[in-house]
């Protein structure tokens, strides 16, 4: 069994834009759903930033395409699939 993860990274976490940037990735995935327990979460809460500076978010979720699209639309990040292979 193959799964996928996203990865995104925020440009501007020490910035005000930052929690905005942050609901607006959620929303993107998770505006679709119907309710509690459905939808993409964080996998990573720890706060990890990368060498620039930027936050590192791992969401659950393959981003469908509606979902790419909706991603596309967020000024400052930049995601990408990660494939989880079975161990």
């Amino acid at each position: 069994m193959k799964l996928s993860i996203t990865k995104i990274i925020l440009t501007d976490f020490n910035k005000k834009t930052f929690f905005g940037q942050y609901k607006k990735v959620f929303t993107a995935f998770n505006k679709d759903s119907l309710g509690f327990c459905e939808g993409a979460y964080e996998l990573d809460s720890s706060g990890e930033l990368d060498n620039n500076g930027n936050y590192i978010l791992l969401v659950s979720q393959y981003p469908e395409s509606i979902v790419q699209e909706r991603l596309n639309r967020i000024k400052g990040i930049t995601y990408d699939v990660i494939d989880i292979n079975n161990f």
